[in-house]
């Protein structure tokens, strides 16, 4: 596996590269599961995300809104997420800059996975 770990005062975030849907819950075993993505990926493969019950976005620039960061935190809080849940963002840099952001206020920084297009592409 590919992965970079950048660690920070407050954490650490890593970057998984080519990895597939399949190898998702084995890259987070120790932790709960939030997947982001569009509706665009999730058109594309939703019997492979489909278990990982993800939130899925409208695609493209119109979504980075304050509005849409507030339904992701609002979901978050219903899915009774904590600091140990890991956000996966699996899309485009749409995706993975709101699931990014998204895991950084969130309870002061969840983990996060991003797959810019990797977790979808590959398997």
């Amino acid at each position: 596996m590919n992965q970079v770990t950048h660690k920070f005062h407050s954490g650490a975030t890593t970057y998984l590269f080519n990895r597939s849907i399949e190898t998702l819950p084995g890259d987070c075993t120790e932790k709960k599961l939030f997947v982001l993505t569009d509706e665009n990926i999730f058109r594309l493969h939703e019997q492979r995300l489909k278990n990982f019950s993800p939130l899925v976005l409208s695609p493209g620039e119109a979504s980075k809104t304050q509005v849409t960061i507030d339904y992701i935190l609002q979901e978050l809080i219903k899915t009774e997420a904590d600091k140990a849940t890991v956000m996966v963002g699996i899309g485009g840099g749409v995706i993975t800059d709101i699931a990014g952001y998204a895991a950084s206020i969130f309870k002061k920084g969840n983990a996060t996975r991003i797959g810019a297009n990797n977790y979808a592409g590959h398997g």
